[in-house]
């Protein structure tokens, strides 16, 4: 038993679907002019026939010839067809076939390959016209085995993958996407490499060597950080692996980690206050005929809603395994929030995804997002991380879905918890609407949010010295905890940043790191630490600047930054004759040093407070600039 799938190009033109596959040594590579006859299918191992009118759905005869065996419902309860439309080139849709079963001799986990044709027409008649064909895709089973899992959701989004094999050495590559974006911020379910995000690779140049003993296992993976968030934990992992002799691709799928959340239930009340405040209790009883919208009836094209759909709670306080598609105990409809599956931490901004809806498209829905920082389940004594009132207002036009991003500042002196909801109505939504009964057209949704993630250190110290042509750098770090490496960045203009070195934690604890740079660069050399934790959350230090020259002989050394009284220059030998500048902001020299020694000092109190660049030429060749601050 196992999952067929395929792509065609969107084609009005094919209304049924017809899939014929045989053992690779078995195809006949038939010529299509005409519909396949029993006779040409005799050898064939499964047959298929899609009805991709409407519905979707696997017929069970095949009228061409009635003497063709076709695997469907009838012989095979467990047989499934999806169709997920794609966003491919062309249009692309993807055919999902699961639990397809074939009797074949040899062992279950034997390797064994296939070869496949599937051809499109307008009707399954007795005589039907074939409109498109896909000849000749190859497939196999069981070599290599490509199986994944998820191992945690959000705020530590992470998976697993193993692939083994039953030959007796078996050269592997492979790549790892992470379903793209499609619209608005969704993924389509479909694996098309030159939309989806590539976030792990071996390559061809590089296979990996398996065995029947000793398979390859990833162990547990994070998400890369810029995608471990709830947007994305909730979209597939795709793995395709190739073997090196091996014609066709297996691609294994992992499905999405979701986030953990609790569901306040979003109830209308017919007491005092309309809606139940965002804690583990409800206020009052709640009445139906009190919600406003009517989503279920297309006539009420002036109704706005947040997410993909309405819906409400009988039960408040319930754990939900993941953010949108709940199970039966939470609220499937509560997808209106997206919430950050990144440490939050007090004094930052964070991008929380909204989305909107409505029966039609170009609707004005406003929204009104409160937050709950201190989770005392009451929203109007909560401020930001501005001191403002944690509210968040606004209003956007429906595209039936639309997504969009609202910057959130958290306050300093975070709970483990926080609480947040979110309304959408057709009317503006102000800050003291939380508990409102005149909700017009709208919904609520309540969320109790997963804990921030504390950084598992903090840096203590960043210095930097030139030195002998080297800068030598050390950092200091304190409460270390489950820290895996750091990484040294360097930049020459502050802004675009490449890795020079990679250290690995000492372990948890208070610990000292040293690195020297032996290749600086001429002028200004920025540097700055990464942290990565285990979870892949990273942070940076602080940054600093160096500014250095050297021909091979030493370095130029100026110091300090700020000057007061004096300047010191240090010059390397065979440099003493250099002429050393100060200007002003002006672009005028209104310092100059020419004394014939490798050590200047340079008076500076006649000159005012300011801003000044300091020049050092050698055989009339400008060497250094650096910037100065007199205080």
């Amino acid at each position: 038993m196992f999952n067929l799938s395929f792509d065609l190009v969107t084609n009005s033109g094919n209304k049924v679907v017809f899939v014929h596959l045989w053992r690779t040594a078995d195809y006949p590579s038939l010529p299509y002019s005409s519909p396949p006859t029993a006779a040409q299918l005799s050898n064939s191992i499964l047959n298929l026939i899609i009805d991709n009118f409407g519905a979707v759905s696997l017929e069970c005869d095949y009228t061409p010839d009635a003497g063709v065996t076709i695997q469907c419902p009838t012989n095979n309860p467990l047989i499934t067809l999806d169709k997920f439309v794609g966003a491919g080139a062309g249009g692309s849709d993807r055919f999902v076939i699961s639990n397809v079963t074939l009797t074949l001799p040899g062992a279950c986990n034997s390797t064994f390959t296939f070869k496949g044709d599937a051809w499109g027409s307008n009707a399954n008649s007795a005589s039907p016209a074939v409109h498109c064909t896909m000849l000749g895709f190859e497939s196999g089973l069981n070599d290599p085995l490509v199986s994944g899992f998820c191992v945690s959701p959000t705020p530590s989004a992470a998976y697993n993958y193993n692939i083994s094999t039953t030959t007796s050495s078996l050269q592997i590559y492979y790549d790892i996407y992470l379903d793209g974006p499609v619209g608005a911020g969704t993924g389509d379910g479909i694996l098309v490499p030159s939309q989806d995000i590539l976030i792990a690779s071996v390559p061809v140049g590089s296979p990996l060597t398996i065995t029947p003993t000793t398979p390859f296992n990833s162990g547990t993976i994070a998400y890369p950080p810029a995608y471990n968030t709830l947007d994305y934990a909730n979209r597939k992992i795709f793995i395709s692996v190739s073997a090196i002799g091996r014609s066709y691709k297996l691609t294994s799928e992992i499905q999405p980690c979701g986030v953990t959340v609790y569901d306040y239930g979003d109830l209308p009340t017919t007491g005092s206050p309309s809606w139940p405040q965002a804690r583990a209790a409800l206020v009052g009883s709640y009445n139906l005929g009190t919600l406003k919208i009517d989503n279920a009836v297309t006539a009420n094209t002036g109704a706005v809603w947040a997410g993909n759909g309405v819906g409400v709670r009988t039960t408040p306080f319930t754990l939900c395994t993941d953010g949108k598609n709940s199970p039966s105990n939470c609220d499937a409809n509560d997808d209106g929030l997206g919430i950050p599956g990144i440490p939050l931490n007090g004094g930052y901004t964070y991008p929380f995804a909204l989305t909107i809806n409505g029966n039609l498209a170009g609707l004005t829905a406003y929204y009104g997002l409160w937050f709950d920082w201190n989770n005392d389940g009451n929203f109007a004594n909560d401020l930001d991380g501005n001191a403002a009132p944690a509210f968040y207002s606004g209003f956007a036009t429906t595209q039936s879905p639309r997504t969009f991003g609202i910057n959130v500042k958290p306050p300093t002196g975070l709970l483990p918890n926080y609480k947040a909801r979110l309304i959408v109505s057709a009317a503006p939504v102000t800050s003291t609407m939380f508990n409102a009964t005149n909700i017009v057209n709208g919904e609520v949704e309540d969320y109790l949010a997963p804990a921030p993630i504390i950084l598992p250190l903090t840096f203590t110290g960043f210095n930097a010295v030139l030195q002998n042509c080297n800068v030598n750098l050390s950092f200091s770090t304190s409460n270390e905890i489950n820290n895996r490496f750091f990484r040294i960045e360097q930049s020459h203009d502050n802004a675009n940043w490449h890795v020079i070195a990679i250290i690995n934690s000492k372990g948890d604890g208070d610990n000292t790191y040293q690195f020297t740079d032996t290749k600086p660069a001429k002028g200004a050399n920025y540097y700055r630490v990464q942290q990565v934790d285990v979870n892949a959350i990273y942070s940076y230090s602080k940054t600093i600047n160096i500014n250095g020259y050297c021909d091979g002989k030493g370095s130029i050394i100026v110091y300090p930054t700020f000057v007061k009284n004096s300047l010191t220059v240090n010059l390397p030998s065979g440099m003493q004759n250099a002429d050393v500048k100060v200007l002003n902001g002006s672009g005028q020299v209104v310092l100059f040093d020419k004394s014939a020694t490798n050590l200047r000092y340079i008076n500076t109190t006649g000159i005012p407070s300011g801003v000044y660049v300091v020049q050092v030429f050698n055989n009339n060749e400008l060497i250094l600039v650096k910037k100065i601050i007199k205080d």
